[in-house]
């Protein structure tokens, strides 16, 4: 594993986790743009998508310092991204179909979770405004739904919120 790597997981040896580095612009944007298709461009306007894309543009471009973002990488090619604006909120989540339900989004989430609670150690609240495909697998990831379906932009979503705290200290008893 490179410097950059931030951890690795053992039901995936050749998977990486990685902090996003411009190189992998060109190949973490076909693989958004792959998935959308796929399976989120149905419930999206042509504005929307629009929208939608600029924001993608900002994330792997000229404003990547604004968000935190991860790429999973298998081969040196990513095969993931998860991004969050550095107010908690996820921006893009993102695995390249055929990795999907294999656990990647989950290894990409725990390694951002990890970042959070190492800059909140109080803890904080990871809020996502989720296409409605998505719904169910945020759930599985232990997001919660807030209120109604919403549209904004011509982008249909689902807010939804996830409390992240860091673990439980072990209490240790000096008399046993």
């Amino acid at each position: 594993m490179g410097p950059e790597a931030e951890c690795g997981h053992q039901s995936h040896p050749s998977i990486q986790i990685v902090r996003y580095q411009p190189r992998y612009a060109v190949a973490c944007g076909a693989l958004v743009r792959a998935s959308f298709e796929r399976f989120v461009a149905a419930d999206i306007s042509p504005e929307g998508q629009n929208h939608f894309f600029s924001i993608v543009a900002r994330v792997l471009g000229d404003d990547r310092a604004a968000y935190t973002t991860f790429c999973a990488l298998r081969n040196e090619e990513p095969v993931g991204i998860i991004s969050m604006r550095e107010t908690c909120h996820l921006s893009l989540f993102f695995c390249e179909p055929g990795s999907m339900g294999h656990g990647l989004g989950r290894m990409m989430l725990s390694a951002l979770e990890r970042h959070l609670i190492s800059a909140h150690p109080a803890g904080c609240e990871l809020t996502v405004n989720s296409s409605l495909f998505a719904v169910n697998i945020y759930r599985r990831l232990g997001f919660k739904v807030c209120g109604e379906p919403t549209s904004n932009n011509g982008i249909l979503f689902q807010s939804m919120v996830k409390s992240i705290q860091p673990p439980e200290r072990a209490c240790v008893n000096d008399n046993v």
